[in-house]
Formats: structure tokens, C-alpha cells, sequence
């Protein structure tokens, strides 16, 4: 889907040492500040779980079941994906530091190792 990658992250070390007061909390005054083009191609992950979380708030005063699971089920992979040690870093994959791949790594093939430890079974 076109423009879905950069709502799944944020290159927050872009913004320098004091990210708290370079990147602005709202969408209109980070636009302002920084511009639209270069917010989407450093990421807008936390931006985009907000304005999913108030989405998901409209259909859920409208009962819209389909928008529900869909817009829940968004909200939770942005968060998750916020969430990922990689994900706020501009050396996401290792790229910058010769550990290109870390991002797999951690990912896919950390899980598939540790697979058989866990309890797969949800009741």
C-alpha cells in the first residue's frame, strides 16, 4: 500500500540529540517546522498511531464492525512496531555500524529460534 512504510516507524536520532525539542507533538506544527516531505521520509509512526487511535474512536461511535477490526487491528501493529527497539533508529537494519541484517534478525529469525520454547496454543 502506497505511503504505509513510514507509519510503522521514525528515525527519531534524524532529529538530533534533543528530539524533545526539535520534533513538535502535533502534526500540523511538525508540518509547519519540518515539512510534510521530510516528516513522511524520516517516518510518522507516532502520528499515525494517533490518527488511527482517533479513527478507530469515529467508527466506534458509529458501530462500523468491519472499520473496528480493521482500524484495531492497525493501531496495534503501529504500536507494536513503535515499539521495536529498530524502529525509532536511522540504522534500523544495522547498515550504518556493518550489522546489515539485524532488523531479520531480530524480527523473523530471533522468533523462529525461540519458537519451540513457547506455548503456541491460545484458548
Amino acid at each position: 500500500m502506497k505511503d504505509e512504510a513510514e507509519k510503522h516507524y521514525i528515525d527519531l536520532d534524524h532529529y538530533g540529540d534533543t528530539v524533545q525539542d526539535a520534533l513538535p507533538i502535533y502534526w500540523k506544527k511538525a508540518v509547519e517546522l519540518i515539512g510534510e516531505d521530510s516528516l513522511r521520509l524520516n517516518g510518522i509512526g507516532p502520528w499515525s498511531a494517533y490518527f488511527t487511535f482517533q479513527n478507530l474512536t469515529k467508527v466506534m461511535e458509529e458501530k462500523n464492525e468491519a472499520a473496528i477490526l480493521r482500524l484495531s487491528a492497525d493501531l496495534g501493529h503501529y504500536l507494536g512496531d513503535l515499539n521495536v527497539p529498530l524502529h525509532p533508529t536511522l540504522n534500523y537494519n544495522g547498515q550504518l555500524t556493518g550489522q546489515e541484517g539485524i532488523h531479520g534478525f531480530w524480527e523473523s529469525r530471533i522468533p523462529e529460534i525461540q519458537a519451540t520454547d513457547y506455548s503456541l496454543w491460545v484458548g
